[in-house]
């Protein structure tokens, strides 16, 4: 139309850059620019790289071990991991005790429950790290899982009553207390903790 034609002409910068660029310096000089722009581009990233390594070359990182020739069997349906997984869970667990790091504990911890997922010491393990580290809601998780998996374990029971009065629920920690309290009734760490819930 009469307008777009008016704008084109009166106003040039809204043109597309590659034409503006063809006008006032030629097509060849427009190719050899932008190849120059690009090479330019290409050794500024090449040196970010570069300049990235040098900052980070210092910083160890623990590389995080391949145990996949260890979980070639599907655990799901009702298969248990190999002997093999277990021990090697058992061992990192162990493992973790020594760490001196929220980071490699928690990670040595979750490499372990990764090869045997049905231990539930293996979470009741994560689950008092969690809370030695301030992190309730991860505890609580891992506390459920290892009541689940064993309703029996009294420490399991323990902790899930902590890490709920840690998120201000006393009513649920008051009954996950309860429930290690019936199976062994004179473990002085439930009694304690429920005192602490009733007070």
């Amino acid at each position: 139309t009469g307008s777009e034609a008016w704008r084109t002409l009166a106003m040039p910068w809204f043109r597309q850059p590659h034409h503006i660029l063809s006008q006032l310096l030629g097509f060849g000089t427009t190719v050899w620019l932008c190849r120059k722009v690009g090479c330019w581009a290409s050794s500024f990233g090449r040196l970010g790289t570069l300049v990235l390594r040098l900052v980070h070359r210092e910083r160890p990182t623990r590389r995080t071990p391949d145990y996949g020739h260890l979980l070639l069997d599907p655990l799901y349906p009702g298969r248990r991991p190999s002997a093999e997984a277990s021990a090697r869970a058992r061992e990192l667990a162990e493992e973790s005790r020594g760490a001196n790091s929220r980071e490699t504990e928690l990670q040595l911890l979750g490499q372990a429950v990764l090869l045997s997922p049905c231990d539930a010491a293996l979470y009741l393990a994560r689950a008092e790290a969690y809370l030695r580290w301030a992190q309730p809601v991860d505890a609580l998780d891992d506390a459920d899982l290892c009541v689940s998996l064993d309703p029996s374990s009294v420490d399991g029971w323990l902790v899930k009553g902590r890490a709920e009065r840690a998120l201000g629920r006393t009513a649920d920690a008051a009954l996950s207390l309860q429930a290690g309290l019936r199976l062994q009734p004179e473990h002085t760490g439930l009694v304690g903790q429920l005192a602490q819930v009733r007070a």
